[in-house]
């Protein structure tokens, strides 16, 4: 298999890049949705997202370990996706099963849907697969398919959902289509992802130590507990709460974003080491918060009128979309930590078998760290959810208590893992430019409150827009132009964004 020599600054600079383009057209793609669906349907379409979420943990285990063996040259790509789609039968069989037993809360979602649902494990299973591969061998290619998969899924989610007025199982068919051209899209552009052949021995090693990346996603198995307690507590009114929390999230998770900075330095680890990564880190830590501070600030006073973007009643939900803001901004700074413990972790590389090394390493701990996180959230969820339904709160009071519990925890645990990072590299965090990217930020924050959309706080989906997109447009040149007069370290990072394009244009 064929590797590039891995640039964490070129490939993150890019990764974020395609990510804003992927987040404008996944917002397309969400809105069109969401004005679409009854708020119940909306919601009980991600109480079924969050079911799914347990039929597709046998794809963490496989990826986990196609990251590892193809970042360290082997060619794992056939055994991968063959292992990949057997393995996504066996789970669809049981999702149909558990199905047909009724054994998941009754919601608005029809049969048809549910099946469509079945069909995406499969199309998840094998497109993740080939992106695990292609993640640990060519890391560019992953950023590109970002876009290929937002762009197809919008593209059918026009033509299905407006144009043939299929509703949400025009919404879902979109997406499994848009899994099967992103998973077209690697095979073409790196057919030699597909080299190898399928290695029994390397399968016993993977299911032999499948407990470790089993344990990878217990986290997120118990943190999708949070949806499926608020079913359990209020019966099928748990799909308005969930709504209003998922609605609060899309745009949270958007300050996220500013991670995608670091997609490149779990590869890069596992390829070159650790040793001479401490500059790298300090420089995607540096750049990754000189996005993530001003959009936090942005999502926080915007937070309203974004919501309004999926429908009006949405923005009731405008405290949980603070909150998540603010978490979503230390969950961006904790990957990047999360990234350079395990990839600097070594103890996997001679192991055939279950080994006690496994266990002592950051491999085994890191994940067990993750799911205490995750447990205390869904304890903390769980005893403030109590307490709003004694007290027969209003549904969005459930979802800023979710988003509270996600952002206290957040908190603690980012913290901590900053704290392991500087102990093994003497990570410095580069504060003075903190202290210009906030203040910066600030002086944004001062205009936006100065032309506030007050009329984008509307069910016109057009009123929205016109006046949301421009104030977004409007701080984000304050921000960056104030930053450009205080910062010579963002003086020095344009000039090199445009030698880089220069050179790719002259190039063509």
């Amino acid at each position: 298999m064929v590797q590039e020599r891995i640039r964490p600054r070129y490939v993150g600079l890019l990764n974020f890049i395609s990510r804003i383009f992927a987040l404008f057209v996944g917002f397309a793609f969400i809105t069109l949705v969401s004005r679409k669906l009854p708020v119940e349907v909306f919601g009980a379409w991600q109480y079924f997202s969050s079911v799914l979420t347990y039929f597709v943990i046998p794809a963490s285990v496989i990826n986990f370990w196609a990251t590892r063996e193809a970042g360290r040259e082997k060619a794992v790509g056939r055994t991968t996706l063959q292992l990949s789609f057997l393995t996504s039968l066996v789970s669809l069989s049981f999702f149909l099963v558990l199905v047909n037993l009724n054994l998941f809360m009754r919601t608005e979602i029809s049969n048809l849907v549910i099946y469509v649902f079945a069909l995406w494990i499969v199309a998840y299973f094998v497109t993740t697969s080939a992106e695990a591969i292609n993640y640990g061998l060519n890391p560019t290619l992953n950023v590109i398919s970002s876009i290929v998969f937002e762009a197809v899924k919008l593209f059918f989610g026009v033509l299905l959902v407006v144009v043939f007025k299929l509703s949400l199982l025009g919404a879902i068919l979109s997406i499994v289509l848009a899994f099967f051209f992103e998973f077209t899209f690697f095979v073409v552009m790196n057919p030699k992802m597909l080299s190898g052949n399928f290695d029994r021995t390397l399968i016993r090693k993977w299911i032999g130590n499948a407990w470790l990346p089993l344990i990878t996603t217990l986290p997120g198995f118990i943190s999708s507990l949070d949806v499926i307690f608020l079913g359990y507590i209020l019966g099928s009114s748990s799909v308005i709460p969930i709504a209003y929390f998922k609605a609060a999230l899309t745009f949270g998770s958007i300050v996220g974003y500013a991670g995608a900075i670091s997609f490149a330095i779990y590869p890069k680890i596992l390829k070159e080491g650790i040793d001479n990564s401490k500059s790298y880190i300090e420089d995607i830590v540096s750049l990754t918060n000189m996005f993530g501070i001003p959009m936090m600030f942005g999502a926080i006073i915007l937070s309203e009128p974004l919501l309004c973007i999926l429908r009006e009643e949405y923005s009731v939900a405008r405290n949980a979309l603070i909150l998540l803001s603010v978490s979503s901004l230390l969950g961006a700074n904790r990957s990047i930590f999360t990234s350079v413990l395990l990839g600097s972790e070594k103890a996997d590389e001679k192991v055939s078998s279950f080994s006690k090394d496994l266990v002592n390493s950051l491999l085994f701990k890191l994940p067990m760290l993750d799911s205490i996180n995750s447990l205390l959230y869904v304890v903390t969820l769980a005893l403030a959810t109590i307490v709003l339904s004694g007290l027969k709160a209003e549904y969005e009071f459930f979802a800023t208590a979710l988003a509270f519990s996600n952002l206290l925890w957040n908190l603690v645990f980012t913290f901590y893992y900053f704290s392991k990072v500087k102990s093994l590299i003497k990570l410095n965090l580069p504060k003075n430019s903190f202290i210009k990217y906030t203040i910066s930020s600030l002086v944004m924050s001062v205009v936006l409150v100065l032309i506030y959309p007050k009329s984008a706080v509307s069910e016109k989906l057009f009123l929205v827009l016109y006046g949301v997109l421009p104030v977004i447009l409007i701080g984000a040149i304050v921000y960056f132009l104030f930053l450009l007069l205080i910062d010579k370290n963002t003086r020095v990072l344009v000039r090199k964004v445009v030698l880089l394009l220069t050179s790719l244009t002259n190039s063509k």
